[in-house]
């Protein structure tokens, strides 16, 4: 009984390192996409594609969907 309790214990753990760190990976990259948008308007267009490239980096590793708009971004910078 004591060892199937470690069991679900160590179970429990390793899912909520995981869940944390999928967490903060997404808030990081969510603050480089606003990083980007307010660089954006301010005219700082070297620092917004920098954002914008970290933020699509990010989003393709972690298989986010939301990498297909922030790659529109980043391809306006490469025809501007």
């Amino acid at each position: 009984m004591l060892r199937l309790d470690v069991i679900k214990s160590s179970t429990l753990l390793n899912l909520t390192l995981l869940l944390r760190d999928l967490l903060v990976l997404y808030v990081i990259v969510w603050f480089a996409e606003c990083g980007g948008k307010m660089h954006l308007r301010e005219g700082e267009y070297e620092k917004a594609h920098t954002d914008f490239f970290e933020a699509f980096k990010n989003y393709d590793e972690s298989g986010s969907p939301r990498y297909i708009s922030v790659k529109r971004l980043v391809k306006i910078f490469i025809v501007v």
